[in-house]
């Protein structure tokens, strides 16, 4: 079922550089939004008995195509991720995407908040995850690494969270918070940086989403919901807009923290920030690729 939303975390990211995007390695901001529109405003669909949240109505007619800008993976829920240049989609999403997750000893699953499936767990933000051939490897803050799924591995990470913990594979239970794939408009992040913070981008890791798209238009994405969307050889049925919690404005790896977001979101967009969309058809998205939305 799910992905982005709520789960929290940070860290490594490398900006990929070229015209309409970010520069440089590392940091948090910096970054100019993109530069192309995106396409015509439709009734958003409503949930039973929901209405529509902060749905523009109407977005300005697409004038340039759509491309990827950034590609994120987040190989265990909650920690810090790594960008792509090119990922494999598979039914459920990025293949490796939130394919492990730390579990508290009452079987909750690490977060930034409590809940009924989550335990607030900060000191996951703490850490970084990757994925090395058929390794996934977490590097704590001192800069040592552990291999998850190897003898001593649990051991290991408890020590960090200063208590029993284990990290599993994914099973009956999905890891992810609400669909299966998210994205995000570099506009959007542009429209949330100028109401909070510095006035600069706001940094797509907070969001956590798998891609950042161009765009000129904030919540322009949103115009995509109940449409199919072919990126690369994937297509995609956009769901439904991201409705946001807490986790947008914690401390992360390489991010600080931003106390304000979460109300900025509220206050100008009733919460929502992204979309999240199912795979139709696996396949393959690279960083450049246009977006086809039908």
């Amino acid at each position: 079922m799910p992905t982005a939303g709520c789960d929290g975390g940070a860290g490594g990211i490398d900006w990929p550089g070229g015209p309409g995007g970010p520069g440089g390695t590392g940091g948090t901001g910096g970054w100019d939004g993109g530069t192309v529109m995106v396409a015509e405003g439709r009734t958003k669909p409503v949930r039973s008995g929901a209405k529509p949240r902060g749905y523009s109505e109407r977005v300005a007619d697409q004038t340039t195509q759509p491309q990827v800008l950034l590609v994120t993976r987040y190989p265990v829920k909650s920690m810090g991720g790594e960008t792509l240049t090119s990922v494999e989609v598979g039914p459920t999403g990025l293949v490796g995407d939130r394919a492990w997750a730390v579990y508290a000893a009452d079987g909750k699953l690490a977060s930034g908040k409590h809940s009924r499936r989550f335990r607030r767990m900060d000191p996951v933000f703490e850490l970084v995850a990757a994925q090395r051939a058929a390794d996934t490897v977490v590097t704590l803050p001192d800069g040592s690494e552990v291999t998850l799924g190897r003898d001593g591995a649990d051991a290991t990470v408890s020590r960090h969270f200063g208590q029993p913990v284990t990290v599993r594979q994914e099973g009956e239970v999905p890891h992810q918070d609400a669909a299966t794939f998210s994205l995000v408009g570099s506009a959007t992040l542009a429209e949330l940086g100028r109401h909070e913070g510095d006035g600069r981008p706001l940094d797509p890791r907070h969001l956590r989403a798998n891609l950042v798209v161009t765009t000129t238009e904030p919540y322009a994405e949103e115009s995509w919901i109940g449409r199919e969307v072919t990126i690369g050889t994937v297509r995609l049925r956009v769901t439904e807009a991201i409705e946001r919690c807490r986790m947008v404005g914690v401390a992360q790896v390489d991010l600080a923290e931003r106390p304000g977001m979460l109300k900025a979101i509220s206050d100008h967009h009733d919460l929502n920030a992204g979309i999240y969309a199912s795979v139709l058809q696996p396949g393959t998205i690279t960083v450049g690729d246009s977006v086809h939305v039908d």
